[in-house]
């Protein structure tokens, strides 16, 4: 059975916006790449900018690049946990509910989160030793498995900082220097 790999919102809307979620598929082939409940509940939220999405969202789904996970069940162990990180019960802090599902999800099957948000989730990462990558994570890797070349990949990031993802870098330019230098350290693809 191929290992489990749980998008939240901001990174699944990095790829979406610009219409390249297939990228996801060619650096994680081996995958089961899930789209949690609630993120699929945030994305298809009635909200009249969010159409363009939606679209892109319903022909990824279409073309196979993800599968759509169900709900918790309640009362369920995983229910459970989604509240209580949800609520911020016996935790630090409160994070937001895609990030929360893939959280429960990724420690429920030893997978993987695939999320941006690492200042709301890297406390609950390491508490339960859970593997991470980032969408920079996932644009290193398109290089470095020789996917793609740096001067698509510039444009790749471009025009995701152009539809307001928030990436650590002003470029894919500087990403790689931050790399080489070591003040980026990639997640490697699990």
């Amino acid at each position: 059975m191929a290992r489990k790999v749980f998008l939240d919102t901001d990174l699944l809307s990095s790829f979406l916006w610009i219409g390249k979620t297939n990228y996801l598929i060619k650096v994680l082939p081996d995958y089961d790449i899930r789209v949690p409940y609630q993120v699929t509940l945030e994305i298809k939220r009635p909200v009249p900018g969010l159409k363009a999405l939606q679209n892109k969202y319903y022909g990824a789904k279409a073309n196979g690049d993800f599968k759509e996970e169900r709900d918790f069940e309640a009362p369920s162990d995983e229910y459970r946990e989604y509240l209580r990180l949800t609520h911020g019960i016996g935790f630090p802090k409160t994070i937001g509910s895609g990030e929360a599902a893939g959280i429960v999800l990724a420690k429920k099957y030893q997978g993987v989160l695939a999320s941006n948000n690492l200042s709301d989730i890297a406390y609950f990462v390491a508490r339960f030793g859970i593997a991470c990558i980032t969408t920079c994570d996932i644009l290193l890797a398109l290089l470095d498995q020789s996917i793609l070349t740096e001067k698509e990949l510039s444009k790749v990031y471009s025009d995701m900082l152009e539809h307001k993802r928030m990436l650590p870098y002003p470029t894919f330019s500087e990403l790689l220097k931050a790399r080489t230098m070591g003040q980026y350290k990639a997640n490697p693809i699990p």
